[in-house]
């Protein structure tokens, strides 16, 4: 019989195989150690015990919490997800789900805020509504733009602000019209940009007086009645809007004409009509521009950004991104300005005299107008989000890692970053929202979007295994681990013998549980004393056992149940947690 349980058992701290980090819940303070690097132990390697349920065969299989963080790296992961979309607004950052979540940047933290939308006057779901654009002071003075389902299946939006704990109805678009984007303006004011489906736009003021609403121009390319009808189309139809307090207005699109050039519509300070500018095209003629955005910091300082594609499609019938399209507005002229990229800008932001841009899923850094372009160091993907990541896209983990998508500079020093897990060497594109949110500094917890046990396991997973303390939410005595020769039924008769006629013990949940891809067995005790007692008798008693107690919460795939008195097993269960 032994020699048959040598072939699964191992002890809990050979599985571990790394140093256990001190304090319950506590922050790591560097990128390069905020998670364990495989290898180091405080902890003894024992060889597998001979009469005891094992572990996860050897310490050369232990799990290991990540790959080791790229060591320059200044970020830290702070959030995990999908979909996740950082929005600055009026001073606040605001973490959305796309859906129907909202969290706000509070310090070092972030906070679920279900309260923000759950007086919203809408409902929300498919063929109902869906949340589009999310803005203003939260909680207090909050705005949101509902895309909603109308006639024969047309869209609408409409928008609701928040004046302190209600909820008001302000404006909505007619059919098959929506708020492409809601920006703050001058004088307080907030303006909207609507577009439609039939080759037009306007600008609508949602807050702050109506006087001076700005006017887009008009296309007089078609002179022929028969073939032009009725239609009033604009001159260009923007993709993009950038607004400033100082009350300039930029918007950039196609011109709808035939040769869709690029074009950059500006409106100086209390100006109705526009000017036109065609923004230059690159210097290599067998390339076009496609812009992804517009980014205005100030009336001279304003840039359009976006990818270079071959004039012919390429082999998949389809334009293919093969660089950087960057251009410059000083206040009086479009220029060509220096990027050197192989795949498109995706977000551009500046602080503190810098300017910073995501391209390739790199992040990119212009210390000032007379600096080149350098590269920051992202963190290393974690090892297990690289695993399931790679189960669901069938790539290998190490062709993965983490991609910048959007990058936000704060001010102070205070950097965030979206990205997304991609296939190395991929180009994200504007529409990629954030699997994996990064800032510059730590955080105290990290923040996952997800409810209850599923969050706390999510959020486990980047973070390193530390000893149980006081404080500790969930506390887990890690007796054993099982391979792949364990049996499914195994009920654990030493332990059970171990813990015969302990009644104190009646209230701890004894479980399988998987963790980080990984089986174990152990219990969920009320307290740190429960837990202590019980470790130290299994220790004792169970030969060459090591039982590790931890601040973690793994999910529950078997339950157990054993009476005390007898050491009987009176439940045996799968569970699905």
């Amino acid at each position: 019989m032994k020699s048959t349980l040598k072939r699964f058992l191992v002890t809990s701290s050979s599985l571990l195989g790394f140093q256990l980090q001190s304090g319950c819940g506590a922050p790591a303070t560097q990128t390069s150690t905020a998670l364990p690097t495989p290898g180091a132990s405080a902890l003894p390697i024992a060889a597998p015990p001979t009469n005891a349920p094992a572990s996860i065969g050897s310490a050369a299989n232990a799990p290991t919490l990540t790959a080791a963080t790229a060591a320059l790296s200044p970020f830290h992961i702070v959030a995990t997800g999908s979909n996740l979309q950082l929005i600055e607004s009026e001073g606040d950052l605001i973490l959305f789900d796309g859906s129907q979540l909202l969290a706000k940047v509070e310090g070092d933290r972030i906070v679920n805020h279900p309260e923000y939308l759950a007086s919203l006057p809408v409902k929300l779901g498919f063929m109902q509504g869906s949340i589009a654009l999310v803005g203003g002071k939260w909680p207090e003075a909050g705005w949101v733009s509902v895309t909603r389902i109308g006639e024969r299946t047309t869209g609408y939006s409409v928008f609701y602000e928040k004046i302190g704990q209600r909820w008001q109805f302000r404006s909505q678009t007619s059919l098959m019209q929506g708020y492409a984007g809601i920006q703050d303006w001058d004088k307080g004011r907030r303006i909207a940009l609507v577009s439609g489906v039939f080759g037009s736009y306007r600008w609508e003021v949602l807050h702050g007086t109506t006087q001076g609403v700005p006017k887009p121009q008009k296309d007089t390319s078609c002179k022929d009645p028969d073939e032009c009808g009725n239609r009033d189309d604009s001159a260009q139809m923007p993709i993009d809007f950038a607004s400033l307090k100082s009350g300039h207005l930029f918007a950039v699109g196609p011109l709808q004409t035939q040769d869709r050039s690029w074009v950059v519509e500006r409106w100086e300070p209390n100006h109705i009509k526009s000017q036109l500018d065609k923004l230059p095209m690159p210097a290599n003629p067998a390339l076009m521009p496609t812009v992804n955005g517009i980014a205005a910091f100030a009336p001279n300082d304003v840039y359009v950004f976006g990818q270079l594609d071959p004039l012919t499609k390429g082999s998949k019938g389809v334009q293919e991104n093969v660089g950087a399209y960057l251009a410059h507005f000083d206040g009086s002229n479009w220029t060509n300005a220096p990027f050197t990229s192989n795949c498109g800008i995706t977000s551009m932001s500046a602080a503190d005299g810098a300017l910073w841009a995501t391209s390739g899923g790199s992040l990119w850094k212009r210390r000032d107008s007379k600096a080149n372009w350098e590269t920051i160091a992202l963190p290393s993907i974690p090892a297990e989000l690289a695993q399931s990541q790679s189960e669901s896209t069938k790539k290998k983990p190490t062709d993965l890692q983490l991609a910048a998508s959007h990058v936000w500079a704060r001010g102070g020093g205070d950097l965030w970053v979206e990205s997304i897990v991609a296939q190395k060497g991929y180009c994200p594109s504007t529409s990629d929202r954030g699997d994996v949110v990064l800032r510059n500094r730590p955080h105290s917890e990290l923040w996952h979007n997800l409810e209850g046990d599923k969050n706390v396991q999510a959020v486990e997973k980047y973070q390193p295994l530390r000893p149980a303390s006081e404080g500790c939410q969930s506390i887990f005595v890690l007796l054993y681990g099982m391979t792949r020769t364990t049996p499914k039924d195994y009920d654990y008769p030493l332990t059970r013998a171990a813990l015969k006629g302990h009644p104190e013990f009646t209230e701890v949940k004894f479980a399988e549980t998987v963790d980080r891809g990984q089986h174990y067995f152990g219990a969920f005790v009320p307290d740190i004393w429960s837990g202590q007692k019980l470790l130290a008798i299994v220790h004792e008693k169970v030969k060459d056992s090591k039982p590790v107690m931890l601040c973690r919460h793994p999910k529950k795939v078997r339950l157990l149940e054993f009476d005390m008195a007898t050491g009987a097993v009176t439940k045996n269960a799968k569970v699905d947690e």
